[in-house]
């Protein structure tokens, strides 16, 4: 484990705690059937988290692929006029696929490393 896994299962699990403080009450037979398989699937609970993580980052690459898009579309169609475009107004540069969350899960240890293949 280095220090990326560390700090993404660190910040996992302090989200983890505030949610459990802000949240209410669990469903007990739900608790119960989770406690259940966790305890039968002893990795469950390893492979969820890289599960989480993994999709928090493909939802964070998400946002800001969104982000950059609707800015993209604001610059456009917030005017310019006929010669907007023409002197670079709206050559900003495209937005590529955002490689946020693939070298976070490459770059880590054993965990991040395997969270792209678990999610």
């Amino acid at each position: 484990m280095d220090d990326n896994d560390r700090q993404a299962i660190e910040g996992l699990f302090a989200r983890l705690d505030e949610v459990g403080r802000r949240a209410p009450p669990r469903d007990p037979e739900a608790e119960a059937f989770i406690a259940q398989e966790v305890a039968r699937l002893p990795g469950a609970a390893y492979h969820m988290a890289q599960t989480v993580v993994a999709q928090e980052a493909a939802l964070t690459a998400a946002q800001t692929r969104i982000e950059a898009l609707e800015a993209q579309l604001d610059r456009r169609s917030g005017g310019g006029g006929f010669f907007g475009g023409l002197f670079g107004e709206d050559a900003a540069p495209r937005a590529g696929r955002t490689q946020a969350a693939r070298p976070a899960a490459a770059a880590g240890g054993g965990f991040l490393a395997g969270a792209a293949q678990t999610a």
